[in-house]
């Protein structure tokens, strides 16, 4: 009776620790801070052990029998030092008010077992999947605070605890499996939906921000006042780079370029590749005193540094920059608009010089 008793409990605490596993990812991807979601779930867990506690299995005068320590377990090896604390803290306060003369046996194996979870946790570590082996290693931990019965007082521990072993360790350690099973498949989903959350985002060849990483910036920035100005960076006859050194040369002169720019603007802006020869930098606003001459210095700095591509050759690049100075209560459309307009003044005006300049050198070579 007592083994189909317990069985069924088992059922009750593996379907609680199940779902509440299911929203480990979830909570892991809104919530934003890792402690408090831990805290949370392991407060959680602390919560089914209590929960336990207060159905018990009566298996003698004072002394209970229950799942308790399950929950303890999982919460310490699978969400760490806040959760197991937490879990650990909820069980012990509801062991102690109970009372009973199992109640000091309860409450270290209580602790015993939340040591062992944390010590396991920090072995082999929260993220990631875990192996059969150590699933398995965390499934003995539950069954830790068995051999506690020995001290309570009257002589029944031996009889309890060779009534109780031959259940509770098989069952701990399935549920562990279980359990562990599913939140390593739900780290593992919420692991691949950042990767390619940030990939989405990340420019593969730059690693900067694309254009849809750069929008998304700004349309969360934008609200807040601290975005200061937009600066789209072009490339100056990129074409013929591509043409005579080929795709492989011109991307070597986007990342070498984009280096520089990162440098250039420092930790207070942004920098984003928006696609082929065009960058965008976003400057936010800073204590410092506001940068007037950052376009110069980016045209400078690009122009002044050659690039060495891996067939040999040494090549200067040349940019032109438009810019637009965010408008309080502006649109992110209206934004890039004006930069995109000052870009094109900026490469009509850089066309018309190098005109001028061809122009003059050819009457230089007719006189």
């Amino acid at each position: 009776m007592l083994a189909f008793d317990v069985l069924m409990r088992w059922f009750d605490v593996v379907a609680q620790l199940t779902a509440l596993s299911v929203l480990l990812g979830p909570m892991k991807k809104y919530v934003p801070s890792p402690g408090l979601t831990r805290f949370v779930l392991g407060g959680a867990c602390g919560g089914f052990s209590s929960l336990e506690m207060l159905q018990p299995l009566i298996a003698a005068p004072g002394i209970i029998l229950d799942l308790r320590t399950l929950p303890v377990a999982i919460a310490a090896g699978f969400l760490g030092r806040g959760g197991g604390i937490a879990a650990l803290s909820v069980a012990l306060v509801t062991r102690v008010s109970i009372g009973g003369v199992g109640a000091q046996a309860g409450a270290l194996g209580l602790i015993v077992v939340a040591l062992a979870g944390l010590f396991w946790a920090r072995r082999f570590g929260l993220d990631g999947k875990h192996t059969l082996a150590q699933l398995m290693l965390l499934g003995v931990v539950p069954s830790l605070s068995l051999p506690f019965f020995l001290i309570i007082p009257g002589g029944a521990g031996w009889d309890l605890l060779q009534a109780t072993m031959p259940i509770y360790v098989p069952l701990n350690m399935a549920a562990v499996l279980l359990v562990g099973w599913v939140i390593d498949r739900e780290r593992i989903l919420l692991l691949q939906h950042k990767k390619l959350e940030v990939e989405s985002r990340t420019d593969h060849l730059t690693s900067l921000l694309n254009r849809r990483g750069l929008e998304a910036e700004l349309a969360r920035l934008l609200p807040t006042g601290i975005v200061e100005e937009l600066l789209v960076v072009d490339f100056d006859r990129f074409k013929e780079v591509n043409d005579q050194y080929g795709h492989a040369g011109g991307d070597q002169v986007l990342v070498s370029v984009a280096s520089r720019i990162v440098s250039e603007v420092g930790s207070q802006a942004l920098v984003a590749r928006l696609g082929g020869d065009e960058f965008a930098v976003v400057r936010l606003v800073s204590s410092d005193t506001y940068d007037e001459d950052l376009v110069d210095r980016l045209i400078t700095k690009v122009r002044s540094t050659p690039i060495l591509l891996t067939c040999g050759a040494t090549i200067t690049a040349s940019v032109s920059i438009g810019s637009a100075k965010w408008i309080s209560g502006e649109s992110l459309h209206s934004l890039v608009l004006r930069a995109d307009q000052s870009l094109y003044g900026a490469k009509a005006s850089a066309k018309s010089r190098r005109s001028i300049q061809k122009r003059s050198a050819s009457r230089l070579r007719l006189a």
